[in-house]
């Protein structure tokens, strides 16, 4: 299935890559590949991951990645990753854009 990265998501990314690049601009590198094939990966199995939370009926899957959680929806047309976040806080802090 085709993968969207909305532009919120790779808001999110950069800022990911830039927070690691303050200590390791090789390692803030890989993590950032290591994202983004991530997020199109998903688009082979969607269905995979578990249902994180569900917001005004829309379903929002989780694909974790080291301490790094990526959302989703799986729309009819495409997978839309909407926001790449901290894995470690809790998903209902702050609620997926659609």
């Amino acid at each position: 299935m085709h993968v969207v990265i909305s532009e919120p998501a790779i808001d999110d990314l950069g800022a990911i890559v830039a927070f690691v690049a303050q200590r390791d601009r090789e390692a803030a590198a890989r993590l950032g590949h290591e994202l983004v094939d991530a997020c199109l990966d998903i688009g082979e199995l969607p269905a995979r991951f578990h249902v994180s939370e569900v917001v005004d009926g829309v379903e929002f899957r989780r694909r974790n990645v080291r301490t790094w959680a990526i959302l989703f929806r799986i729309d009819e047309d495409a997978v839309r990753i909407v926001t790449i976040r901290s894995g470690r806080l809790p998903m209902s802090r702050r609620s997926p854009r659609t």
